[in-house]
């Protein structure tokens, strides 16, 4: 099934990193209150960076889940624009994607980060698209 992709939910003083924004493109919750969880279930005091398995929780309780996981070796990494060209453009995939340390969503010719904090083309000027590929994973909704 399609994942549906949300407004980014945050206001000013709301978590801007891009770790709780990606959950909040995902799912439509505050980005603030994806902090919260994520800091309540780890332990931690702030969440300025963040791991798939901090969030992975929060993913699953909106049926959300992972079909597919693939770390890419430092020797081979592409492009943002490079992996862009050769991967499915239906728009019926949904990837997250981990570039230059930083989570995006790409989904058909649409692209989500909390950096830019709207939905937007992936051939947006504002995209990072020199930025290597470290993990890519695909998304599904059950």
């Amino acid at each position: 099934m399609k994942i549906k992709l949300h407004p980014i939910n945050r206001s000013g003083k709301d978590n801007r990193y891009c770790g709780p924004a990606v959950v909040s493109f995902l799912t439509g919750l505050n980005t603030a209150d994806i902090s919260r969880t994520m800091r309540a279930r780890s332990g931690r005091t702030m969440i300025t960076g963040s791991e798939f398995s901090e969030f992975e929780f929060i993913l699953n309780a909106h049926d959300i889940y992972v079909a597919y996981h693939h770390y890419i070796d430092r020797d081979t990494r592409p492009t943002l624009a490079a992996w862009a060209k050769n991967r499915d453009r239906s728009g019926e995939t949904t990837y997250l994607v981990v570039a230059g340390n930083h989570w995006q969503i790409v989904q058909g010719i649409r692209y989500a980060c909390g950096r830019i904090g709207e939905i937007c083309s992936i051939r947006d000027k504002r995209i990072k698209r020199r930025a290597r590929v470290q993990e890519i994973y695909i998304l599904e909704k059950r």
